[in-house]
């Protein structure tokens, strides 16, 4: 007997269209609010800001919902393909499988295309975290078919597991399994430790395996489906568990600094503005915001901007070095000073600068000098560079030890300011002079030697 469209099709249903246009209202609604008052958002005001590259994020989409397939043992969503088939093409009597199959399939396109896009733009990698809703509603398609204990034409099985295989190989895996990835992808873990041994190798003979399994198994051997995928999620997740407690302990220790809320301590109640200028450690803004919370302003220094929806005021640094901020308090890493007194320090190691230093700022709060190229310890294996606001009437003052250097030159906007045989000297001091100027100027100075040249001082004095 032929089953009826009505009950074994796909479809469209009146109530549910109705509901989808309620709640497609709804999402307009929220659009037009966020549009006009971004704000509304909080500390996610900046997603509704600005534009997405579209190139950028059709490409994570499709990264992501093939990470979506691999994370959950890929086999889950090859079942989800074969019911999606049997409900298109009218063998599915059961109106809530062909409800669940259509609410899987809708959420596996449309989060990871919002994923996709919001990666493009505040962290092109793979955010797992962010489609944690994909998983449960793939593992229940998964239980469904293997509930059905009827065997799947081979001719249809064979084409899915191909086209979920294609997939899977054809992802970039070289880019995907990448360390800045992890803390967002646990399920990530486990590659990167492989990494030495070609990731796309091993998912694509991970996925061959049990996509095999899938179709050619019999009925009654199916059970070994769920006990594959078992043992890649148990191993996966021990693997990510015993990495992330690892890197929590190294960032707490190294990062954030002892004590975690060191900022708050030395502020003692007072406001605080957190600088960034492009680190590399990026997440020791996020780190120092979780567990100080004096500081209510982060200050990104243009044309960097802090990863993440994090709420940020981005300035460009006039002549004078203003920032914009009105904290009394300012906490950046060691390669920044600011006219005022440093009054709290942590060593970071690894991080940029070697560590984060508090400012006690003298109003209004002014960034005096940046310096690049200049290594925790003082050494100098490449030129280094140091940026200087407001440097009229001011004076660069050095202490440099020789090593490996013969002669040092130090160059005040390209031009050689001062030149020095120091060969054999225990150490060396000396000054660049900054003629006054009538109005605010940036100072580029730049300290060049022969290989390796050492330092114990290199500070701007303002006039």
């Amino acid at each position: 007997m032929k089953p009826s469209a009505q009950y074994s099709r796909v479809r469209r249903s009146a109530a549910v269209t109705r509901a989808a246009q309620s709640s497609g209202a709804a999402g307009a609604a929220a659009f037009v609010i966020g549009a006009a008052a971004p704000t509304v958002f909080g500390s996610y005001s900046n997603v509704v800001r600005g534009s997405y590259p579209i190139a950028d994020g059709l490409k994570l989409t499709v990264e992501h919902i093939g990470w979506a397939v691999v994370s959950t043992g890929v086999v889950p969503a090859a079942a989800l393909v074969v019911l999606a088939i049997d409900a298109v093409r009218g063998r599915e009597r059961d109106a809530s499988v062909r409800a669940l199959v259509a609410v899987t399939l809708s959420a596996l396109v449309l989060v990871s295309l919002q994923v996709g896009f919001f990666a493009a733009r505040f962290a092109p990698h793979l955010l797992e975290r962010d489609l944690a809703c994909l998983p449960p509603v793939l593992f229940l398609a998964f239980g469904v078919w293997l509930a059905r204990a009827r065997a799947t034409r081979l001719l249809v099985a064979g084409a899915v597991a191909f086209g979920v295989l294609a997939l899977v190989v054809f992802l970039p895996w070289d880019e995907l399994v990448d360390i800045v990835a992890l803390p967002d992808s646990f399920s990530l873990v486990t590659l990167y430790r492989l990494r030495e041994h070609d990731p796309a190798l091993i998912v694509g003979a991970f996925a061959l395996v049990v996509l095999a399994a899938f179709a050619l198994l019999p009925v009654r051997w199916r059970v070994c489906l769920p006990v594959l995928v078992g043992i890649a999620l148990v191993t996966t997740s021990v693997v990510a568990a015993d990495n992330m407690a690892s890197r929590i302990a190294y960032d707490r220790s190294n990062l954030v600094g002892s004590p975690r809320d060191w900022i708050d301590r030395a502020a003692r109640g007072n406001r605080v503005a957190y600088v960034y200028d492009g680190e590399a450690y990026y997440n020791g803004v996020w780190q120092a915001r979780a567990w100080n919370s004096s500081i209510d302003r982060v200050i990104s220094l243009a044309p960097t901007l802090l990863p993440g929806p994090m709420a940020q005021q981005v300035v460009t640094v006039p002549p004078t070095g203003e920032i914009g901020a009105p904290e009394r308090y300012i906490v950046a890493t060691d390669d920044h000073a600011f006219r005022g007194e440093a009054v709290a320090h942590i060593d970071q190691i690894d991080a940029d600068g070697g560590g984060s230093t508090l400012w006690r700022v003298d109003p209004p709060a002014r960034l005096s000098s940046v310096t690049r190229g200049v290594q925790v310890n003082g050494d100098m294996t490449e030129p280094a560079q140091i940026t200087v606001y407001d440097c009229g009437g001011g004076q660069l003052e050095l202490t440099l030890l020789p090593k490996q250097t013969q002669v040092v030159e130090v160059k005040l906007d390209g031009e050689v300011a001062l030149r020095e045989r120091i060969a054999g000297l225990p150490s060396w001091n000396g000054t660049v002079h900054v003629p006054p100027s009538k109005k605010p100027r940036v100072c580029h100075f730049t300290i060049s030697g022969q290989g390796l040249l050492g330092s114990t001082r290199i500070e701007f004095v303002h006039g």
